[in-house]
């Protein structure tokens, strides 16, 4: 499937999910926590785009995503900007549906797994790179 398609297919189930009245209002911990996760996922999104942009190669060595849901192990910046963008609004909208009571679940599983990502790549010597 190419990345077109995934695009595509996401934003018709995100159409679908918008307007249902089953989502309950935001409390000031929901919003926390999603800030939070959007923080970390930025910084993600950075790194991973630097590594994109030095052709995956650093410190030496050549890198590859470890990811499973990216389609290749050394995506281009198009198709790292493509999964984050998405990524975000499906985040977004998943953590809009679910419950209050497990909206806290999601996000703290969601944050534990982008720091602990986040970290990795420090870790291996990944830069950032915010520009686009």
């Amino acid at each position: 499937m190419e990345t077109r398609q995934v695009v595509i297919a996401l934003c018709i189930v995100i159409s679908f999910s918008v307007p249902a009245k089953a989502a309950d209002p935001w409390s000031k911990q929901d919003i926390a926590l999603e800030a939070a996760w959007i923080g970390l996922n930025f910084v993600d999104w950075a790194q991973t785009r630097w590594m994109a942009k030095n052709d995956w190669y650093f410190d030496g060595q050549r890198h590859k995503e470890l990811n499973p849901l990216f389609f290749e192990k050394r995506p281009n910046t198009f198709k790292v900007d493509t999964y984050f963008a998405v990524g975000t609004l499906l985040h977004v909208g998943v953590t809009h549906i679910l419950p209050s009571k497990y909206r806290p679940y999601w996000q703290g599983v969601t944050i534990m797994t982008t720091g602990y990502c986040v970290g990795k790549n420090a870790h291996i010597g990944a830069g950032l790179n915010f520009s686009f």
